[in-house]
């Protein structure tokens, strides 16, 4: 399965906690200064796509990561940092 940006940025944000879509936003909002919005349209599709893939589950709305997905998001990490680190230096992305 290919790394989308978008998947790790909500993997991150629900590492340690669940959270609801609309906090997962402003959690990277948050990360990068609010430099970069993410759009529901982005997310939405993500979440999705991670449910799929098991990598996330949902209940009441918030969503929690599996073991599946702290695997991936841990396998992925060095490449995430990276873009991360491009994006803040950069303003760009940079895809895995």
């Amino acid at each position: 399965m290919k790394a989308h940006i978008s998947d790790l940025f909500i993997l991150e944000q629900i590492y340690s906690t669940e959270k609801k879509p609309y906090d997962i936003i402003k959690g990277i909002r948050k990360k990068f200064d609010a430099d970069y919005k993410p759009s529901t349209g982005m997310i939405y599709p993500s979440l999705k796509r991670l449910m799929g893939n098991n990598l996330i589950t949902k209940n009441e709305g918030r969503y929690k990561i599996t073991e599946a997905g702290i695997e991936y998001f841990n396998k992925n990490k060095e490449n995430y940092e990276k873009m991360v680190e491009n994006f803040t230096e950069n303003k760009i992305f940079l895809g895995i």
